[in-house]
């Protein structure tokens, strides 16, 4: 009953069995992660759910298009993702839905399957800790913020996820230790 209603359970250990044997190293450690896809899925999710059920009700084939203005903030953020360092610009554009990686050493994105979301394909960036400015969840939001080298890229939360879990919260806390740790390991490693 927990599932379908309250909480949703914290997703960390299914992403961590879900990347353990094709995107992380032997001694890598996940500390924390979440979904998160592309922005603007939830509101066409909404309108895809309307239009079906205006169909269902009525027996005519509805359909509504979105609008110039979210065509083109989603050809924007494919954009914009493909010129930040670091991401491959044909993954960028291809990528809907996202499993974010908290490790020890780095942010690992990884790009999930429309159909089957739980299967991971391909990763969409990489980047150790130290290369990253900020993580940001949105007090109250429903969006994580990312940014590396000056630019930031922003994520929503699915709407499945209308009760975050708490790692959505704690996210950025999490990477602010994880990142003091990596820099006093990289300070020590370059003292010796």
């Amino acid at each position: 009953m927990g599932r379908f209603f309250g909480r949703r359970p914290d997703p960390t250990p299914a992403i961590r069995r879900a990347l353990r044997r094709r995107f992380l190293d032997l001694d890598e450690e996940v500390l924390a992660g979440v979904y998160v896809q592309r922005p603007g899925t939830n509101h066409a999710t909404i309108g895809g759910a309307g239009n079906a059920g205006v169909s269902a009700s009525t027996g005519i084939y509805s359909v509504s298009w979105g609008s110039e203005d979210e065509d083109h903030e989603w050809l924007e953020w494919g954009t914009a993702a493909g010129n930040l360092p670091g991401v491959d610009p044909v993954v960028a554009k291809r990528t809907i839905f996202l499993s974010v990686a908290l490790t020890d050493t780095r942010l690992l994105l990884v790009r999930r399957s429309r159909v089957l979301r739980g299967r991971h394909r391909e990763v969409f960036a990489s980047w150790l800790l130290t290369e990253i400015d900020y993580l940001k969840v949105a007090r109250g939001g429903n969006t994580l913020s990312i940014a590396r080298g000056g630019a930031a890229l922003v994520f929503e939360f699915p709407l499945s996820v209308k009760f975050l879990d708490r790692v959505y919260v704690e996210l950025p806390a999490l990477f602010d230790k994880a990142m003091a740790h990596a820099r006093r390991k990289k300070a020590g490693n370059s003292g010796s």
